[in-house]
């Protein structure tokens, strides 16, 4: 259960990372 709490945590993290990236990139672009 531990295991799949933090697969769950570091998928989060890495789809708020990408989400976040791809935001900058909009703003440099407007």
């Amino acid at each position: 259960m531990s295991y799949f709490y933090w697969m769950a945590i570091l998928g989060l993290a890495i789809c708020l990372s990408i989400v976040v990236s791809v935001a900058k990139d909009f703003i440099k672009k407007d």
